[in-house]
C-alpha cells in the first residue's frame, strides 16, 4: 500500500534532484529552509524509508562541528535517502 506524505521541502528535493546538481540543491535548501524544517524533513523521510537497505547510513543525528553546519548535513542525509528510495525503485 502506498502512502503520500507532504512536505514542502521533500517534494522540492524530490522535484529538483534529478535537474541541477546535488552541490546547487543542497544550497538553496540549506539556505531557503529553516534548520528546523530540514530537521522535520528527514525524520519525516526515515520514517517513511527506513525499511529500505542503505538508508541506516543516513539516520545519524548530526551535530554542527568546525566543517559545518548540522542542517547542512541533514539535507545531503535527505539527498542521499532520496537516491538510495530511487535505486530501490520506492519511490511514486
Amino acid at each position: 500500500m502506498a502512502s503520500i506524505v507532504w512536505n514542502e521541502l521533500l517534494a522540492y528535493v524530490n522535484f529538483y534532484r534529478n535537474q541541477s546538481s546535488n552541490d546547487a540543491l543542497r544550497r538553496v535548501v540549506a539556505g531557503f529552509f529553516s534548520p528546523d524544517d530540514i530537521s522535520s524533513a528527514k525524520k519525516l523521510l526515515v520514517k517513511q524509508f527506513l525499511h529500505l537497505d542503505g538508508v541506516g547510513q543516513f539516520t545519524t543525528e548530526r551535530r554542527s562541528s568546525t566543517v559545518g553546519l548540522a542542517h547542512e548535513a541533514e539535507v545531503e542525509d535527505i539527498v542521499g535517502i532520496f537516491e538510495v528510495a530511487d535505486i530501490q525503485r520506492a519511490l511514486e
